[in-house]
């Protein structure tokens, strides 16, 4: 272990503390925005923009990478992000939180890439899945103390924004002060949709479907908190809370999917999304107790969708095309995620905060039919078959090169012993 924390030790310390500074400026923009009075269907506007940078980001990044290099890169964006989200207390005007939301998704692009390009050089066949582990649980707890310093301050004054700001601008020195060297700039490509289709269709829908419904969390969950009546601390402990739950759950329901057809767990925790849904809608109404615990379960069982559905469409792909196949997936992933907010607000405005998780149901309800649609078309892939599962974040392109069966060591699909790498339990 103190062999993989000095070679990738500060490029993910600096991450983490990025995604401290990220995730609490995500969740106070919901809640300034519903204390502003902006329009709900404006909320997810804004909050829509952010996943539009990224995807922008995703194509601008890498030609800045082969320029300048990723130490200068990883610099200048986590100071841009910094900026960005000090900007918002500046100027307090639906455009112009969209166009700084739109930066700082393409700055947050920039860093993922460079931080998961360089965990990934840092890589061997023996600690591959205990990079990713460390890296994922990593991300996931930042994000949820993120959440937790929305209690810091008054979200109605200055003092959040800078605490955020930073702490996005504090991620950058373990980059910047490391001695390791850069890692060399690869040539990235990706397979085509209509390719990633054919393989997989049910892989492919559920990263659609992960990133219309995660994105709308992220986006909405503040507004839906603040409609129901929870103060702020309440509306940090329902966001952290979810976040917490979706790191926990990664392990127990990647160990089921090893065992069972993929298919069937996609199924059932499509079926207990949509349940947990429909369950917090009424529990919002009479007790925060069984607000909470649905809202715990609605995040543990949603934010392993997109890693069950990787690992579901990677079993039908060559070793040697999962890199490729991933810069599809995130493209879909990225564009559901675009979608999402501004559907769900939309819901919101219609019907009032409980859209957000009826929009989350049905859209749950729909995959699982068509889930249940595709097991009627093709059997089963043999579980001697299946590759282990990889608990992902849906961050960037780059991560899934990560994944155990990708082996940066030796030729071009060449497949490493069955499970050597999967991630230890947390």
């Amino acid at each position: 272990m103190p062999a993989i924390l000095s070679s990738v030790g500060a490029i993910i310390l600096g991450m983490g503390i990025v995604q401290v500074g990220n995730g609490l400026l995500t969740t106070l923009l919901g809640l300034r925005m519903g204390m502003e009075g902006f329009p709900t269907e404006v909320v997810g506007l804004v909050m829509s923009c952010y996943f539009a940078g990224q995807i922008i980001g995703a194509r601008l990044v890498p030609r800045v990478i082969e320029r300048v290099g990723h130490i200068r890169t990883f610099a200048a964006a986590a100071a841009l992000l910094a900026a960005s989200g000090l900007g918002h207390v500046l100027v307090i005007f639906p455009i112009a939180w969209g166009v700084l939301r739109l930066v700082t998704g393409t700055c947050m692009a920039g860093l993922i890439m460079v931080s998961e390009s360089w965990t990934n050089e840092r890589a061997t066949r023996k600690t591959r899945g205990k990079i990713l582990a460390i890296y994922m649980i990593t991300i996931y707890f930042a994000v949820g103390v993120g959440q937790l310093l929305l209690n810091a301050g008054d979200p109605g004054g200055f003092e959040l924004f800078v605490l955020a700001g930073v702490l996005l601008t504090l991620g950058v020195l373990p980059v910047t002060l490391t001695a390791a060297a850069a890692p060399v700039v690869e040539e990235r490509s990706r397979l085509k949709i209509r390719e990633l289709w054919a393989v997989s269709p049910l892989g492919l829908t559920g990263v659609a479907g992960a990133g219309l419904v995660n994105s709308s969390f992220y986006g909405m969950g503040p507004i839906f908190a603040q409609g129901v009546g929870l103060d702020v601390a309440g509306i940090s402990a329902f966001m952290g809370l979810t976040v917490f739950a979706g790191l926990l759950m990664q392990w127990p329901v990647g160990w089921i999917s090893d065992r069972f057809d993929r298919r069937t767990v996609l199924t059932g925790v499509f079926f207990g999304v949509a349940l947990a849904s429909l369950a917090i809608v009424p529990a919002a109404e009479t007790s925060h107790v069984a607000l909470f615990a649905f809202v715990a379960l609605y995040g543990g069982l949603s934010f392993t969708v997109y890693s069950i559905s990787i690992s579901h469409a990677n079993d039908f792909i060559a070793p040697g095309d999962l890199v490729k196949a991933s810069g599809g997936y995130l493209l879909i992933y990225g564009t559901g995620a675009v979608v999402g907010p501004f559907t769900a607000s939309a819901l919101m405005a219609w019907i009032g905060p409980a859209g957000l998780f009826v929009y989350a149901a049905a859209i749950n309800l729909l995959l699982g039919a068509f889930a249940l649609y595709r097991m009627t078309r093709r059997d089963a892939r043999p579980k001697a078959e299946q590759g282990a599962f990889v608990a992902l974040p849906a961050t960037s392109a780059v991560v899934k090169g990560l994944d155990p069966r990708v082996d940066s060591e030796s030729p071009a699909g060449a497949e490493p012993p069955e499970n050597e790498n999967s991630p230890p339990p947390a």
